[in-house]
């Protein structure tokens, strides 16, 4: 079997593989934990400066066409529906396509969703190292002929508790009202 249909089938199995949730099993996921990367103003972020709020990260990159902005805009949503609890939540996007998503495209793009969004950066291997602890796979694919090139990454949405925990993994297909209401769920623990 060729190299490239073997990764791309790790990789599809990886995304199909069932993850449980901490409310399917009742207890905290066993993966996820700290990281230090760069803030969209090229600040250092680590996951312990958000300590004491619930954190919703996602993981993706400002030119994918479907799975990024929908998932944002869901989760932008939801932080919406929570006024004023929102403010104990801080919504990352963890950019997967570290040479096109510099920090100023970074920066405007997670305002658009939300203003209390911050894009964080770092090197590939930082970000894909990031990725690894949390389960959620990412492939820079090789650029075509045109120098154009996608990165198939996780749809998972992350919720980490006020203690830093990795709390819950949701699906792709939630809606803004579930994400809102188990981040309600998260901030009354």
């Amino acid at each position: 079997m060729h190299v490239h249909t073997v990764s791309i089938l790790l990789f599809l199995s990886l995304i199909a593989a069932p993850l449980r949730t901490a409310e399917a099993t009742n207890y905290h996921l066993k993966f996820g934990g700290d990281f230090t990367l760069s803030d969209h103003n090229g600040n250092p972020f680590s996951l312990v400066d958000a300590r004491g709020k619930v954190v919703i990260i996602f993981f993706g990159f400002t030119t994918c066409v479907d799975i990024c902005p929908t998932a944002l805009l869901k989760v932008g949503d939801a932080m919406r529906r929570l006024e004023p609890l929102s403010e104990q939540v801080q919504p990352l996007f963890i950019t997967v396509d570290t040479k096109r998503d510099t920090p100023d495209v970074l920066r405007d793009y997670a305002k658009y969703f939300h203003p209390a969004m911050i894009g964080l950066t770092g090197t590939q291997v930082e970000v894909e190292s990031v990725a690894s602890q949390y389960r959620a796979p990412v492939l820079v694919r090789n650029p075509d002929e045109n120098g154009y090139y996608v990165v198939d990454h996780s749809s998972k949405i992350f919720l980490v508790d006020r203690d830093g925990v990795l709390a819950n993994i949701l699906n792709f297909e939630v809606s803004a009202d579930d994400i809102a209401g188990r981040l309600k769920e998260l901030l009354e623990q």
